[in-house]
């Protein structure tokens, strides 16, 4: 297996004859992917494959016939699927390729649009996926959209669920609206390390933990909350 990317660090000591020996075909064979299993990052692959330099050119023979894995592919930028795709329909068309694309939120690379010409063809790798979502399935969705939920119900749907010993989970937007919600629910205001320290040390307990999450990494950085109010609607 070669690994051809830019975390790949030298080896340390430099008087091992094994390390200095790998190092040496480890350079030799990045350049023209001389390995039968390559580990390297989507950009690397669509630099070579678009690259006018002998050097970068180099890789593409090692192409035919193999199997390329595309993780994460959600994240090809849109401006750029165009030539992508078009490179990679010409490496599957005519020169033995299988392309894999791995993501939990597949595009829509089937098929061809006024926008997007994709592969005419995609097969899923899970002919019939639903039995193993019904075998793995661990959470049971309820959306309620019909009237807006206050403070007081959000409180009141938490402490139900402590009461049969479910653990709950209230994600808001704002610093605001979680002090809010946690304000409802203790009936007072509390300070961060209480936030922070509260679910730690119920769980270690066994007791049920009252978990407070938010989009925001610094989301409960003050010192300390003020005393909470009347809110708007959740």
């Amino acid at each position: 297996m070669l690994e051809h990317h830019s975390a790949i660090e030298p080896p340390d000591d430099s008087q091992d004859p094994d390390a200095a020996l790998a190092d040496l075909w480890r350079r030799l064979a990045a350049q023209n992917w001389d390995a039968p299993l390559i580990v390297t990052t989507t950009v690397q692959l669509f630099e070579s494959l678009f690259s006018n330099r002998p050097g970068k050119c180099g890789k593409l023979h090692r192409l035919a016939g193999s199997v390329i894995v595309l993780n994460e592919v959600q994240t090809l930028p849109t401006h750029l699927l165009t030539p992508l795709l078009s490179g990679l329909r010409t490496l599957t068309e005519n020169f033995g390729v299988t392309v894999v694309l791995c993501t939990a939120t597949q595009p829509a690379f089937a098929g061809e649009s006024p926008v997007l010409k994709g592969f005419p063809t995609v097969t899923p790798v899970i002919a019939d996926p639903a039995p193993h979502f019904a075998a793995l399935r661990r959470v049971t969705y309820r959306v309620e959209t019909d009237t807006p939920w206050n403070w007081a119900r959000v409180a009141g749907e938490m402490r139900t669920a402590q009461k049969n010993k479910w653990s709950s989970l209230c994600i808001v937007n704002t610093r605001r609206q979680a002090l809010f919600s946690l304000g409802y629910y203790h009936h007072k205001a509390a300070k961060r390390k209480d936030i922070a320290e509260r679910p730690a040390a119920k769980k270690q307990a066994g007791t049920l933990a009252l978990d407070l999450s938010e989009s925001l990494a610094d989301a409960l950085a003050a010192s300390e909350p003020a005393e909470t109010g009347k809110s708007d609607a959740a």
